[in-house]
């Protein structure tokens, strides 16, 4: 299965890139870079620099919640998904303006392993495992995967400062495809965020101008439609 949040980027948005950076400019750099708490709340909103950001948000000890939307028509198209420690996908699918799932798009990636089990990343983590791909209305696709750590380094997202690994993993299905997702986990924030991802198609980049907490004033954008921003 191809990256969701690929599926729905559509090239960069140079103006959407300057609004952002204005608006981010006039809060006059008050605005504090999100912690762990944040997560536990509304969540902590990561600003795409192609006009497309993403929400992370804890459901629990073993789940993170994330919505990837354009950021200026937020209630036009969002997708989402659930992620065991930030890195293993569990759920994902697109969702409308009123926060339901769309028709015929929910996937399930169900693993004979059980959540608790599943590792979190770490220094050094050297980790294969298989899933079920369970697309709706398809026949079910299995995967393996291969999952590595190293680090820690310095993540820079704007303002802010994140300690980080970095994470790569490389997916393969039974027909052969294959692809790469690289992410920087956050032990801070217990979530890892996707910064590329490669295939046969090639690579597709993802780059952020700035992290907060969802509700800091001077950056939110006005809501456009109950998609949790």
């Amino acid at each position: 299965m191809s990256n969701p949040e690929r599926s729905g980027k559509t090239g960069k948005r140079a103006l959407m890139m300057l609004s952002c950076a204005a608006s981010l400019m006039g809060a006059g750099g008050a605005l504090a870079c999100p912690t762990g708490a944040d997560m536990d709340g509304a969540g902590v909103r990561f600003v795409g620099a192609d006009g497309y950001d993403v929400v992370h948000r804890r459901l629990d000890a073993n789940r993170v919640e994330t919505t990837y939307f354009e950021a200026a028509t937020p209630g036009d198209w969002a997708s989402r998904s659930i992620i065991i420690h930030g890195v293993h996908v569990q759920w994902f699918a697109n969702i409308d303006a009123q926060g339901r799932v769309e028709d015929g798009s929910a996937t399930v990636f169900a693993r004979e392993t059980p959540i608790s089990e599943l590792p979190m990343p770490v220094v050094g983590m050297d980790w294969q495992g298989t899933y079920m791909v369970q697309e709706t209305g398809q026949a079910p696709v299995r995967e393996s995967i291969a999952m590595r750590a190293a680090g820690p380094t310095q993540w820079q997202v704007g303002r802010c400062t994140f300690e980080a690994l970095e994470v790569i993993a490389t997916a393969t299905a039974a027909d052969g495809y294959r692809y790469t997702e690289t992410m920087m986990y956050l032990p801070d924030l217990g979530t890892a965020v996707l910064v590329d991802f490669l295939d046969d198609q090639g690579s597709a980049p993802y780059s952020y101008i700035d992290a907060f907490a969802v509700g800091q004033p001077a950056s939110e954008p006005e809501d456009q439609g109950g998609v949790t921003k």
